[in-house]
């Protein structure tokens, strides 16, 4: 492994963090566990092998400079701060097994990164190792309708690279600047997850290094239980360094057309059903449903739907009661992926991005939902720092992953949180994470909900059995024991 000097470290970081209005303070020297993994990482031996026994040592970038450990030890959330002794950036997969090799043989705590959009510290680790998949970011046609993609890549350009061949991965967030392998650690869901299940649900193959620094190929048919234990596994068996997915033609009309509904705000039944409605008949398009908050703090119910076509007149439109908008919004297909993309630029040149988001994200069967409704509008403190309440639809028997249950019923929502605080560790930032962790998370568990790992507070045992059921939970524990012997990855997911 190599290291560099200061200035060419940061270079580097800025390369593929693109971070370059990042400011930095304070002092603190590296530990002594880094530079003993620096002189570890420069010899070993020179095959190369998929067995952690026998290695090739590429050419790795090693950074021990205080400002690119400080801008790991931040995350979307900006409340967790976790300083590690070092960064790697790593060139490719044999680079990432070579790193957690030695991490055993040190005893260092290994956390993976991709964009950093966790909000409650998921993705940090404290003297410890990040693992930046930033620097992998290749993407390459497998065949005509599957795709190879590094983990690091982001879904913006995978997007922007399949759509040149009239391609679409089934699934896409709403914030196209997140990484393929972030969102694959956490579940991955999108305005399209109601009849495609999430980004989980669409993996044909996945090349990881486990815990225990092997490089294993698996899929459904191969090593599946790995698989099964690192897709929505919060990188706690391993580290994805290669997916391979399927993708879809893309709509054969270049025009995605966008109707948008309103709803009185005490109605949550009409609305409710009108979103399970559209989910359960429309075939080929997006949902998302919007609380949103007006000036004089009353609310709004809004739906849009999302169709293919210009022309195309949806079966169900008759059917759905809420207040039709006059204008029927059209975009092209491609601008309408990326359609919140300027607004992100936006935030990112102002700093905007860079206040604390302390959102919490979760699924709700049909039946409750309407209740966490007036509860989470019922005062000002419930939803204190959210402008915005997403409601998504969520056909439950698309989603096939044990590691990213659904409540058990044949409907359900998954409701986002948008809170927002200008002022980290203000009173108002910590109501809003004591709200999340005292009162939202109890509430949505002890109702048959389960929550969505990034955006959600850390969860306890008891919480932990709530979520994933006592089965599933002692099968993630086995899968650990046997891939991450050491208990060495992503301490900071609070799973184990």
């Amino acid at each position: 492994m190599k290291t560099t000097s200061s200035t060419s470290q940061r270079r580097r970081f800025l390369k593929f963090a693109g971070l370059g209005a990042l400011t930095v303070s304070g002092a603190s020297a590296a530990a002594s566990s880094a530079r003993a993994f620096a002189t570890t990482c420069a010899s070993g031996p020179n095959t190369l092998s998929s067995s952690a026994a026998a290695v090739r040592r590429p050419a790795q970038t090693l950074i021990t400079d205080e400002f690119v450990r400080r801008a790991m030890a931040q995350d979307f959330g900006h409340f967790v701060h976790k300083l590690p002794s070092m960064v790697l950036f790593p060139n490719s997969a044999a680079d990432v097994q070579n790193a957690i090799i030695d991490a055993n043989l040190r005893g260092l705590k290994v956390a993976v990164r991709g964009a950093g959009g966790a909000a409650y510290g998921q993705s940090q680790v404290e003297n410890g190792i990040v693992i930046s998949t930033s620097s992998m970011k290749e993407v390459t046609w497998i065949s005509t309708d599957e795709i190879e993609v590094q983990p690091g890549a982001l879904w913006a350009d995978i997007a922007t690279f399949t759509l040149a061949k009239e391609m679409i991965p089934p699934v896409l967030p709403d914030t196209m600047f997140i990484s393929a392998g972030g969102t694959l650690n956490a579940g991955g869901f999108g305005e399209t997850s109601y009849r495609l299940g999430a980004q989980i649900d669409n993996i044909l193959e996945l090349d990881v290094v486990t815990g225990a620094g092997d490089l294993v190929t698996c899929s459904d048919r191969l090593n599946a239980e790995l698989f099964n234990m690192c897709l929505g596994g919060m990188g706690q068996c391993g580290i994805i360094v290669a997916i391979r997915m399927r993708v879809l033609p893309a709509p054969a009309s270049s025009i995605v057309s966008v109707r948008t509904f309103r709803y009185a705000s005490a109605d949550h039944a009409t609305y409710l059903a009108d979103l399970a409605l559209i989910a359960q008949t429309e075939d080929s398009g997006a949902i998302g449903g919007h609380l949103v908050r007006g000036a004089n703090g009353s609310w709004t119910y809004v739906l849009e739907v999302s169709t293919w076509g210009a022309s195309t007149v949806p079966a169900w439109l008759g059917s759905v009661r809420g207040k039709l908008d006059p204008i029927v919004k059209q975009w092209s297909f491609n601008a309408y992926f990326h359609r919140n993309t300027k607004g992100y630029l936006a935030a990112v040149a102002s700093g905007a991005v860079n206040v604390s988001h302390p959102y919490f994200s979760f699924f709700l069967s049909d039946s409750e939902t309407p209740a966490m409704i007036d509860y989470l509008l019922s005062g000002i403190d419930v939803a204190l720092g959210a402008m915005r309440i997403a409601l998504f639809p969520v056909v439950t028997a698309k989603y096939g992953r044990p590691l990213h249950p659904m409540p058990k019923s044949k409907v359900a929502f998954h409701l986002r949180v948008y809170r927002i605080c200008a002022v980290e560790g203000s009173p108002d930032h910590l109501k809003m994470l004591k709200t999340n962790q005292d009162d939202l998370l109890p509430k949505v568990l002890a109702n048959g909900g389960t929550v969505y790992l990034p955006f959600s507070p850390l969860l306890d045992r008891s919480q932990l059995e709530s979520h994933f059921g006592t089965a599933t939970l002692s099968r993630f524990e086995n899968a650990k024991k046997l891939y991450d012997p050491k208990r060495l990855l992503n301490e900071g997911a609070g799973i184990f």
